[in-house]
């Protein structure tokens, strides 16, 4: 199975990031420690992203300027030595690219606060999806 590479820990006050440059492409080797990427807060400072894990680059997930980019997002892909491992991200299936920044979400105020996210360290839980969702009450 691939290795993915997430986006990391933004800096204190930050909601979302861009990738302001790819220092990679599909294809390179790399090693542990290598800066593969560059990315900002929208403020001036730019921060660099280090591969934790070394291997070759299989796949780019998110494109130089994708803005709304939050901690622990799928960036890209180290491919496995073992070519038979299944891809945890298919391509048929490609990740949804962020749309703006978080601050752009304009959020109801009914809806303000009822949604909390739980700490990275928490895994998430299983959804089923053999039942539709409830409809929301009318709001005539």
């Amino acid at each position: 199975m691939p290795t993915l590479i997430l986006m990391p820990q933004l800096p204190d006050g930050a909601e979302a990031a861009r990738i302001v440059k790819w220092l990679v492409a599909a294809g390179d080797e790399i090693v542990a420690g290598d800066v593969i990427a560059e990315f900002d807060c929208g403020d001036e400072a730019v921060f660099l992203i280090e591969a934790a894990d070394g291997g070759r680059v299989a796949r780019l997930r998110v494109d130089e300027g994708a803005r709304g980019l939050i901690e622990g997002a799928v960036i890209a892909e180290i491919a496995d030595a073992d070519p038979a491992s299944p891809d945890p991200l298919p391509a048929e299936h490609p990740p949804v690219e962020p749309q703006g920044e978080l601050s752009d979400i304009e959020v109801p105020d009914e809806n303000r606060g009822a949604v909390e996210t739980a700490p990275p360290s928490t895994p998430a839980a299983a959804v089923s999806l053999s039942e539709p969702a409830a409809e929301p009450p009318d709001a005539t």
